[in-house]
């Protein structure tokens, strides 16, 4: 039987596979998405351009999932790469930190946003874990101990906010690296209530345009058919 964080609602011990499913796909449909967050956040370049062109894309993306009731599916080798190793390195991370993970689907923050985490530690810790296809990203990683993409740092606070947790263990993990003790490197990420607070407000800003173009396009009676 699944076990349910009480406080906020979301199971808490799904199985790992649960996570690129097609019921996984469809709860993320029409939302913001951790994941993707610098994207959504991103400002226009000039003064008082509220979004930018990723800002701009993924807005009509989202417009295009809730028309269409088809998620938008974006693929990759780096992105494939990292799904084959996920879960060996969460089994390393568990070895390394003597931490048990639960695995989780995609926690709802609000009506139009929420994120999915690779996983949840005690009751107030999550992980988020990146196996580069890029070893550059891995050592770098390991050489300035930091997180370094922006991306990445997003999706953290993200995922901390839709679960209402506290820190993040980022795990970087490369199968290749010789010395096994290098394969896995682990950095600790609290919560940072600013940068939250930020994304809370581009939130209402970005759902606002969302209801807006979704206002435009109904009124033209632009449908799709089911596929």
């Amino acid at each position: 039987m699944d076990k349910v964080d009480l406080q906020y609602g979301y199971d808490v011990n799904l199985p790992p596979e649960n996570t690129g499913s097609e019921e996984w796909h469809q709860s993320r449909n029409g939302r913001f998405t951790a994941s993707m967050t610098e994207s959504w956040m991103q400002e226009g370049r000039s003064k008082g351009q509220l979004f930018g062109t990723k800002a701009e894309a993924y807005l009509y993306a989202k417009v295009a999932e809730i028309l269409s009731g088809a998620p938008h599916l974006i693929t990759s080798k780096s992105m494939e790469w990292g799904q084959d190793f996920e879960a060996e390195a969460i089994e390393k991370y568990q070895e390394a930190t003597g931490n048990t993970v639960d695995h989780t689907g995609f926690v709802e923050f609000g009506d139009f946003s929420g994120g999915t985490p690779d996983g949840l530690v005690d009751t107030t810790g999550i992980i988020e874990v990146k196996c580069p296809f890029n070893p550059a990203n891995h050592i770098q990683t390991i050489l300035e101990n930091r997180v370094v993409k922006k991306e990445y740092q997003l999706q953290i606070q993200m995922n901390l906010l839709a679960t209402g947790r506290l820190w993040c263990d980022f795990v970087s993990y490369d199968p290749r690296v010789q010395e096994e003790h290098l394969k896995i490197h682990v950095i600790r990420i609290e919560r940072d209530e600013a940068t939250i607070k930020a994304i809370q407000d581009r939130l209402q800003v970005v759902i606002n345009r969302l209801n807006e173009l979704l206002k435009q396009a109904r009124e033209l009676g632009l449908n799709y058919n089911a596929r």
